[in-house]
């Protein structure tokens, strides 16, 4: 079975360093913690991961809802959200980008396990649909 690789977005280095050691211990490899919309970006540019954790509200130009948009509409990679944020405003927006996900901080570790594993199963399902 092919290793899935994941890229978490998260400004706050010790929540992703977190959310990290939580995919590990389901052996899921986590390619690489972007900071900003922008690297993470980047990361999708060049490493095709098979999902993306971002965060909703990023440091620097760009929201996690902008760069999710333009990492569905160009790349096609799932983005499950994370965010302290459960405003409807904010999960309208989120809501645009056709997520996977969304997981309010703090997380949990039964929480971000239960997502991930929901959207390797929507996107095999998505993936065996195509094929037929």
């Amino acid at each position: 079975m092919k290793q899935k690789k994941i890229v978490i977005v998260e400004d706050e280095l010790i929540i992703a360093e977190e959310i990290k050691t939580m995919l590990l211990k389901d052996n899921l490899d986590v390619y690489g913690i972007a900071m900003s919309g922008e690297e993470c970006i980047k990361f999708v540019e060049e490493i095709h991961p098979d999902l993306v954790i971002m965060d909703v509200m990023l440091s620097g130009k760009m929201t996690g809802v902008e760069a999710a948009m333009i990492i569905h509409r160009n790349f096609g990679t799932p983005v499950i959200f994370l965010t302290a944020y459960v405003d409807e405003e904010v999960l309208e927006g989120a809501i645009e980008c056709d997520p996977y996900g969304y997981l309010v901080k703090p997380v949990r570790e039964k929480d971000v396990r239960t997502a991930v594993k929901m959207a390797f199963y929507m996107i095999k399902r998505e993936e065996s649909e195509k094929t037929i």
